[in-house]
């Protein structure tokens, strides 16, 4: 799962998700990947400057029966202008 060495890449300002999309996964067999969002600090809603303050994840919906997640950070919660809620999917065999 996602722990202290789930490191945030930082560097990386790819607004979204980074991967954007994983590879297909085997029945029966195991996987395990990390995906990081980098929050914009602002962004343009309807002509209109908006101040992202944050982005806050409260679940992971819909994973197959033993696929497990965890954020880093614990909260879920990404500052605007921030790198960082790795998620981390595994399933063991």
């Amino acid at each position: 799962m996602c722990n202290a060495q789930c490191v945030i890449d930082t560097p990386n300002t790819q607004v979204g998700f980074t991967p954007q999309a994983s590879a297909p996964v085997a029945v029966g067999s195991a996987i395990s990947q990390t995906t990081q969002i980098y929050v914009m600090p602002s962004a343009y809603y309807q002509g209109n400057l908006v101040v992202i303050d944050s982005l806050h994840f409260a679940t992971v919906t819909g994973l197959p029966t033993g696929v497990t997640y965890a954020f880093n950070t614990a909260s879920g919660t990404v500052a605007g202008g921030g790198i960082g809620v790795k998620l981390s999917v595994q399933k063991a065999l």
